[in-house]
């Protein structure tokens, strides 16, 4: 299933792609990750097949996946792909000049291990929209603040 939000950032695409590929950054605008753990001394410039760990707390649960690099064109694409035994997530984020800004639109490809979660995703895509949205929210607001935290939105399941 593809889930995709585009939102217009106050910000050069520099500063954006900046934060959005920065790994010590990344829990500024990921509610709930608990870890982002990439290898020592990787190649920052070059970082596509690097891999990498995360837990993100989802709910009341740690998730764990397998993380890899798969796309990086400074400043306009950063591409990940996430996986753990459940799913694997190919995320894609394009970053273009716009007004005086940075258009940013994510994509989100999830593939599910069995057909009941591949159900439960297309049953429930509102939950996981309202997730990605925030997320989204979370990332413009924590750049267009000069990279400082900010606190959680409220889960927005547009209801």
């Amino acid at each position: 299933m593809r889930f995709s939000y585009a939102v217009h950032i106050q910000a050069p695409m520099e500063e954006v792609f900046a934060l959005l590929t920065d790994p010590e950054k990344t829990g500024l605008w990921t509610e709930g990750l608990e870890e982002n753990v990439f290898p020592e001394g990787y190649d920052r410039e070059h970082p596509v097949g690097t891999r990498f760990r995360q837990a993100i707390r989802e709910s009341d649960l740690l998730s764990l996946y397998e993380g890899e690099v798969t796309a990086y064109e400074r400043p306009g694409l950063y591409g990940v792909r996430l996986v753990n035994q459940r799913l694997a997530v190919d995320v894609v984020y394009r970053l273009a000049p716009d007004r005086n800004g940075t258009r940013l639109v994510y994509s989100a490809d999830v593939r599910h291990a069995s057909w009941l979660e591949r159900l439960a995703t297309r049953l429930f895509s509102h939950l996981t929209e309202g997730v990605i949205r925030n997320q989204m929210r979370r990332l413009k607001q924590v750049v267009e603040s000069g990279g400082q935290p900010v606190p959680p939105p409220q889960i927005d399941f547009g209801w």
